[in-house]
């Protein structure tokens, strides 16, 4: 499956819903408008006064009428902006809210362990942070969801039934059902229609605190018009309200319902197997409530469901297809095929083979960049499997821990040369403490002999940590990760892309909107990057500038406005974090030709080796398109 036409495919159904929910909120303010207006109307009109047709022209007085229809607009527009602000703390809010409880990951529980290892081994395969786990507990029923608004606030959650009730592999295929959605964009427009429907729903409930305050009020005989006006007035606002939450599910179904395939088959190319995600469908399907949450909220998330959490009162309103036609589309994949798409990178036999050859050289072609870009396969798969094995067992103990995770990603920027590493700990020292210098120091000693790439990994597991952090704490981290590459007064290529790429994930922490920059921003942002892509993997400068022509011509027409030549003053990832933060905000298409480009420009000598390959990960990483680890067999 692509990534980069998942994320196109994301930017125009995200455009829909808000054409599709502006529309509803319109339909949805008329209604309440003409409702509102008779409202005032008639609670103003004096008692001896009959009702007539003059009276019923005046309701709809166009300075009433325009102050109503405001009004209305931005009551459900303050719902949702509340619900969206609600939203922001990521997708552990939507977890808890439906009853869910996170994970350790060292809890003692076997199914929440095993979970635990399946959701790690899936981020660790795609090269993102492991996201916050979670377990509905009084959740018989089997579904699972994916929330948040960035792959690194991202949380998980499952239902019980899905600890009791699948083996391993059917759990591996929901994960990775929902991993898919982390992946290709879809979390962001999930929590979107949560807000959305939720100021939709907000006149329905408007009605229906009306109708309650009515019935607990005692009127008297000159109350009792003002009393009736109450309940009728009530009952149209929870019927209109009504009528606006049935749009909003028209909405979910219209946005939701084909990306479930683009999922599962994403899902299948992910594990290279069919059996686990088509049995644990089949399973829900053999018995039509299985799927059915018991909590209140369940039907507000029933679009970001695994299936469908609640039965839909016709397939109209389905914010799922019907299990039978998954199981269908999923048969083409099945007995070795997979619509002859091939792998990124080839398949290992083992976990211990491709864990062997990642702890040597990675390296990988130009031309499997672009392809392999959030298109983790069963080598990477095997990869995360077989991480535990290599790596020392204090070490992975301790990025798994709250505590134990900082010094671990601290220990990662540790300079090779003593005299420089020394400094480096004593600055540690100053800041966090002689605790933390010293578990620092341990994990400097357990790190040593690993490679590039399973350090990577490492870091992405031991992000956690951070991610826990509150706002202030999380920006002092960043700054003394900052202070400790800077030492030795000089900062080499691999160690600004991994800082760009810890700034990038601190900053979706704070779920900042990306947004297009300008094209001249781009211009210049762009030709920084391949520039310091090209002298990062030719140092000598002869052997540069054509390394730059050669990522300028892969990444065509996106580069038709550089410069085409190598300039003289560019530099080596000089400011690294500034460019990456304008080019974030790039269409999915011109990030396809610019990954393509870079990856030209560190592969014109051959092929993208160990150094190269990593800065490459970690730029791409910051970008937000993310390559799997490059592990091969026999490398």
């Amino acid at each position: 499956m692509d990534f980069f036409d998942h994320q196109e495919r994301s930017l125009r159904r995200s455009r829909w819903l808000v054409l599709l929910f502006a529309l509803a909120v319109v339909v949805t303010a008329a209604g309440v408008t003409v409702v509102i207006s008779a409202l005032a109307f008639f609670l103003g009109a004096r008692p001896d006064v009959p009702i007539g047709l003059q009276s019923v022209r005046a309701v709809f007085d166009p300075d009433l009428v325009t102050v109503c229809a405001v009004a209305t607009i931005a009551f459900i527009g303050a719902a949702v902006l509340l619900r969206l602000i609600r939203l922001r703390a990521g997708g552990s809010v939507v977890a808890e809210n439906l009853g869910g409880a996170r994970v350790d990951p060292g809890d003692s529980d076997p199914g929440r362990r095993r979970l635990m290892n399946v959701v790690e081994e899936m981020a660790i395969a795609s090269g993102l942070p492991v996201p916050l786990v979670y377990v509905m507990e009084r959740e018989p029923a089997i579904n699972a969801f994916a929330a948040g608004s960035t792959p690194s606030d991202a949380a998980i959650a499952v239902t019980r039934g899905c600890l009791e009730n699948l083996d391993r592999d059917q759990l591996q295929g929901v994960i990775a059902h929902e991993f898919s959605h982390i992946l290709h964009g879809d979390m962001r427009m999930n929590l979107r229609l949560i807000g959305y429907l939720f100021g939709i729903m907000s006149v329905n409930m408007l009605g229906r605190a009306m109708m309650r305050t009515a019935g607990r009020r005692r009127f008297g005989r000159s109350g009792g018009r003002s009393g009736l006006v109450l309940v009728l007035g009530g009952s149209a606002l929870y019927v209109l309200g009504l009528a606006g939450v049935l749009a909003g599910r028209l909405i979910q179904a219209a946005v939701c319902r084909q990306r479930e395939y683009l999922a599962d088959a994403s899902a299948v190319q992910f594990s290279r197997q069919t059996d686990g995600l088509a049995g644990a469908l089949r399973l829900i399907n053999g018995r039509a409530s299985m799927s059915h949450m018991r909590a209140g909220r369940a039907e507000e998330v029933g679009h970001m469901l695994f299936v469908a959490g609640r039965r839909a009162f016709a397939s109209l309103f389905a914010t799922h297809p019907p299990i039978e036609a998954r199981l269908r589309a999923l048969e083409p994949h099945g007995a070795g095929g997979l619509g002859g798409e091939s792998d990124p990178i080839p398949v290992s036999a083992s976990p211990a083979d491709t864990v062997g050859s990642a702890a040597g050289i990675s390296s990988f072609a130009a031309a499997e960049v672009t392809n392999a870009v959030g298109n983790p396969g069963e080598p990477q798969v095997h990869f995360a499997q077989g991480l535990e094995a290599i790596v020392p067992p204090l070490l992975w103990e301790a990025a798994h821990s709250m505590d134990g995770g900082l010094p671990v990603l601290l220990a990662l920027l540790l300079d090779a040369n003593p005299q420089v590493s020394a400094h480096q700990l004593a600055l540690v020292e100053v800041r966090f403490g002689v605790p933390v210098r010293t578990a620092t120091e341990r994990s400097r000693e357990d790190l040593s002999g690993l490679s590039r790439t399973l350090k990577l990994a490492l870091a992405d597991v031991a992000f956690q940590s951070v991610r826990g952090m509150k706002k202030v704490r999380r920006d002092y981290v960043l700054e003394t990760a900052e202070r400790m590459v800077q030492v030795d007064g000089r900062v080499d290529a691999f160690e600004k892309a991994m800082m760009a790429a810890l700034a990038s994930r601190v900053r979706d922490l704070e779920s900042r909107r990306r947004s297009r920059p300008a094209r001249g921003a781009v211009d210049s942002a762009a030709q920084s990057l391949l520039a310091a892509m090209a002298l990062a993997g030719h140092p000598d400068r002869d052997s540069a500038p054509a390394a730059y022509r050669a990522g300028l011509d892969a990444s065509r027409p996106f580069s038709e406005h550089l410069e085409p030549e190598l300039p003289d003053d560019a530099q080596d990832f000089d400011k690294i974090r500034e460019v990456l933060a304008v080019l974030d905000g790039l269409p999915p298409h011109d990030k396809r030709r610019l990954v393509a480009g870079l990856s030209a420009a560190a592969a014109s000598d051959s092929r993208i080796v160990g150094r190269e390959a990593d800065i490459l990960r970690a730029v791409c990483s910051a970008l937000h398109c993310p390559i799997p680890p490059p592990v091969s067999p026999g490398r």
